[in-house]
């Protein structure tokens, strides 16, 4: 389907977009060209549901740059994306059911993470990413099944972006979340990273898009 378009009222940036799959392998292989690194890849997922989700993530990178020269998308060795060619541009990618998004920048990290609203992540699950005060603040929230998505989606983001093995989302990553959130708000809020070398504070940001959420950091 076409590309879906974030309201103009949010205000964010030019370089993320979101695609609803609806397409088959080949309209997405057509469109792209892939390399034989590319092609070596999408042949190592097995599963026909996450090879749609890797093809629609990178096809956004063709239509957000519409480059002259063909793009390759490639990990390193810790699974973080690069761009062969156009190093210039960092990118992030994210993937829910039917749903695919990339963020892109030239200006510093980027990190995006997307889930489908009526996504059921088990509640006994927060014990072991989420902190008291952030449990406190979920279950205080008037729609708590959103608020626990928005705060699993938002230490996903935080993992992306700061792509540091050993990482502990309970320990490390912290969410000062806003005092309200539901599915008809978009804003941003702060979190702080612990890290080895000290504390770094970042803001997030979320939105809802159809019934799509997501959280993206820059």
């Amino acid at each position: 389907m076409p590309l879906m378009r974030l309201p103009e009222e949010f205000n964010f940036p030019p370089n993320i977009a979101f695609w609803k799959i609806s397409e088959s392998e080949n309209f997405f292989g057509d469109q792209m060209q892939l390399w034989p690194d590319e092609i070596q890849r999408l042949n190592q997922l097995k599963v026909p549901e996450k090879k749609l989700q890797w093809l629609a993530s990178r096809y956004l990178v063709r239509l957000l740059l519409n480059p002259q020269e063909k793009v390759v998308s490639l990990n390193s060795s810790i699974g973080k994306p690069w761009l062969q060619g156009l190093e210039q541009w960092q990118v992030s990618y994210s993937h829910s059911f039917s749903f695919a998004s990339t963020l892109l920048s030239n200006t510093g990290t980027p990190a995006i993470d997307i889930e489908w609203l009526e996504r059921v992540i088990p509640m006994e699950v927060g014990a072991k990413f989420l902190n008291p005060t952030e449990v406190n603040w979920v279950n205080a929230q008037e729609d708590v099944a959103f608020a626990f998505l928005l705060s699993w989606s938002a230490k996903e983001c935080l993992y992306k972006w700061i792509h540091t093995p050993g990482i502990s989302f309970r320990r490390d990553l912290s969410l000062y979340l806003p005092e309200h959130a539901n599915r008809n708000s978009h804003g941003s809020f702060k979190a702080q990273i612990q890290l080895n070398s000290g504390i770094q504070e970042v803001c997030l940001h979320y939105g809802v898009l159809e019934n799509l959420l997501f959280t993206y950091l820059l």
